[in-house]
């Protein structure tokens, strides 16, 4: 009987101490949960317009969060702005300043914050989107540190894209001059128009072009390039070269099949063109 007890007995206790600490762990659990339901549920979505609308030049500096710019219907570049906030204080001109610089418009954009106590700002996400005029901008300046890059109906003089990481997204946009740098993360272009200069360092790079009329150069340390070139009408040269990966190519039309080469030249069309230049170091090239 008093085996039965004492079993009993430490089977109690064992209950009670499970229970006091499934309850020690939900109270801080829920002490966390519930700071963060507090300052953490407050929803971001504003608009800030732009004061200066007069600039020929325009330079964008990203530090955080994904951005989409297009061309739109607005008179002044209009930033839209969604995400949420650990604070229900939240002003539009804590992540986003302007500045006016001779003909240039300075936009930075991006979450400031960086802790949790009072008068600090701290956003788990944010989201711009820079609605720009139907002019032509006579340069054009984009700079991502963190975050993906979505750009869409662009037209300038000159086009510089500038991206630490992240993925950039890219179609319909034209320039007489277009500089893409990425240090990581894939990128997607589609139907642009303009010289185009391509530096990846690491990730993969997918390219299609509908058209080509001026020289086109695609330089990749690490990664893979996709070059889809076959619904081109216009005749072009073709260079390529690998360092330790290969690379394939498929012009039937052209008559060109080559698999796992590393250096390659050709004509695509009748006559002269402009020259489309692939150099890789660690990867695979495709151009089809």
């Amino acid at each position: 009987m008093d085996r039965v007890l004492k079993r009993i007995a430490i089977i109690a206790a064992g209950v009670l101490l499970i229970g006091i600490g499934g309850n020690a762990v939900l109270l801080v659990l829920g002490q966390w949960n519930g700071a963060y339901m507090t300052v953490g549920q407050a929803r971001i979505s504003d608009t800030y317009i732009v004061k200066s609308s007069t600039a020929k030049r325009l330079e964008l500096d990203s530090s955080s969060g994904d951005v989409r710019v297009v061309r739109s219907d607005v008179t002044s570049p209009t930033i839209r702005i969604s995400g949420w906030s650990t604070s229900d204080n939240f002003e539009k001109e804590d992540v986003v300043q302007e500045e006016m610089q001779g003909d240039v418009l300075h936009l930075r954009i991006g979450n400031k914050g960086n802790g949790r106590s009072s008068g600090q700002f701290v956003f788990w996400k944010l989201n711009f989107e820079l609605l720009l005029p139907q002019k032509e901008y006579d340069e054009l300046i984009l700079h991502v540190s963190s975050g993906n890059l979505q750009i869409e109906a662009l037209e300038a003089g000159t086009l510089k894209i500038e991206m630490r990481s992240g993925r950039l997204k890219m179609e319909n946009c034209k320039a007489n001059e277009i500089s893409i740098k990425k240090l990581s993360g894939r990128a997607d272009i589609k139907n642009i128009s303009g010289k185009l200069n391509v530096e990846n360092d690491s990730g993969n790079v997918e390219v299609s072009l509908n058209e080509i009329v001026n020289d086109a150069v695609f330089r990749s340390k690490a990664g893979n390039i996709e070059l889809h070139v076959g619904a081109v009408s216009t005749p072009f040269k073709v260079e390529a070269t690998a360092l330790s990966g290969k690379m394939d190519i498929d012009l039937p039309k052209d008559g060109y099949q080559v698999h796992g080469a590393s250096s390659f030249h050709g004509l695509s069309g009748q006559g002269d063109g402009p020259l489309v230049k692939v150099e890789i170091g660690f990867g695979r090239a495709r151009i089809w």
